[in-house]
This record gives structure tokens, sequence and C-alpha cells, in this order.
């Protein structure tokens, strides 16, 4: 399968690589937590899943730097796979928004819409 044709799997990789840079921080807090263990199978159970194919990461970093270069006033032509690669990454950046709403006092994104209280500044949330 030719990674950029699978708009479900690539909107899934976005979703993803979105889950795994929100939960960043906390996977290197509990990590430092970890540096003086010897237990490896408490270091693996830390970190994140390795499930997303290399094609699909290497197309999805690929669709965010040609959005960075859009943004930066960049102009180039766009193949048709890039440009539904675009469409993808805001589709999945707005659904990925709704999961994930702000605090609406410090601003950091909840782990989930159910979320009681901030993850950050212990609010509470309505």
């Amino acid at each position: 399968m030719i990674v950029s044709t699978d708009i479900e799997g690539v909107r899934m990789a976005f979703l993803r690589l979105f889950e795994d840079s929100l939960r960043a921080a906390d996977t290197e807090r509990i990590l430092s937590n970890l540096a003086d263990t010897d237990d490896i199978s408490q270091i693996e159970r830390a970190l994140p899943p390795n499930d997303l194919s290399p094609g699909y990461r290497q197309w999805c970093e690929y669709i965010l730097w040609l959005e960075s270069m859009i943004s930066a006033n960049v102009t180039f032509s766009l193949d048709a796979d890039e440009a539904e690669g675009i469409r993808i990454l805001s589709a999945a950046r707005q659904q990925f928004r709704n999961d994930h709403p702000q605090c609406p006092s410090c601003g950091t994104m909840q782990s989930s819409r159910t979320s009681r209280r901030c993850r950050s500044c212990a609010r509470e949330m309505n």
C-alpha cells in the first residue's frame, strides 16, 4: 500500500503523533524517576507504544514540514497527495483539539474531554 493514499491510516498516524506529543512531558518525568532502576520492563511500560509504521511517521512528518513551509510563505507547487495530506492534517488536528480541550485558565491541553481537573494547574474543568 502507498502510505499517501491511505487516508484513514494517515489520519490515525497524525492522531498518534499528536497523542505522543501531548504525553511527552509526562513520559520524560516518569523516565527521569526511573533513572536509577535496572528494571527494563518498568522503563518499557513508561514509553509510549511504538506501533506506528515508519512509512506513516515519515509521511506525517513530511506533511507537517510542508505545512510549516506554507505558513512561512514559501511558495511551491503541491502534488495531489501532498495537498490531501495537508487536508488530512487539518482534520486530524481539529479532531485532536476537540478530544483534548484546553484549560480555560492556563491553556494546557487535557488528556481527554472528560478530565475533571486541569493536568497542569489543577483548576476544575467545566
